[in-house]
């Protein structure tokens, strides 16, 4: 016969009652309950839509392509590389542009030109890739000095003084991390 809490009394065989099963029941059916007690308020679920913490967000929650001993293989369905290397082409050829303008033979003008779309593209490539393992002010800050950097060296190359070209360049790369810092964290929060 059961005793209290759902026991088996002395000469039973051990077995399991009714009690036990309804209290296991009854734990199973308050825990997440309990669960969301211990979490803070700010990441109670269905409280807040963001991600449950400081830090990246992914972007993409779809499975890589294949798995491999060393890990993951990123889809490549769309291409991270097309953004950085059109705008670095488009950079290498304004420089070309303004070199032609302002004194570079034809030689030293491509040169400049192709230097500056290899290295912009590169920079560029790697901030798009690496974005997910950024929090948004250092994305921000990242996409805020690749666009300042390139603006103060078109207008070096245009024929600007040095001062002049960094502060236009500051200016430029300041605004960009503001503006950008705005869109991540909407969209992140």
């Amino acid at each position: 016969m059961p005793g209290p809490g759902g026991r088996v009394c002395a000469g039973g065989t051990g077995a399991r009652t009714e009690d036990t099963d309804d209290i296991k029941e009854i734990e199973e059916s308050v825990r997440p309950y309990r669960e969301e007690a211990a979490m803070p308020a700010h990441i109670l679920p269905g409280h807040h839509t963001a991600h449950p913490g400081p830090g990246p967000v992914p972007r993409d929650r779809r499975l890589p392509a294949r798995i491999t001993r060393t890990g993951p293989v990123p889809d490549t369905s769309r291409p991270a590389w097309l953004v950085p290397v059109i705008a670095g082409v488009v950079l290498g050829l304004y420089t070309v542009f303004l070199s032609h303008d302002n004194g570079f033979s034809e030689g030293s003008g491509w040169l400049l030109g192709l230097a500056a779309a290899v290295i912009s593209a590169g920079v560029g490539y790697l901030l798009v890739r690496e974005r997910n393992a950024m929090s948004a002010e250092v994305r921000a800050a990242t996409f805020g000095a690749l666009l300042g950097g390139s603006i103060g060296f078109l207008h070096s190359v245009a024929g600007g003084s040095w001062l002049r070209s960094s502060g236009i360049g500051l200016g430029f790369g300041i605004g960009m991390a503001l503006v950008s810092y705005y869109v991540f964290y909407e969209h992140e929060h």
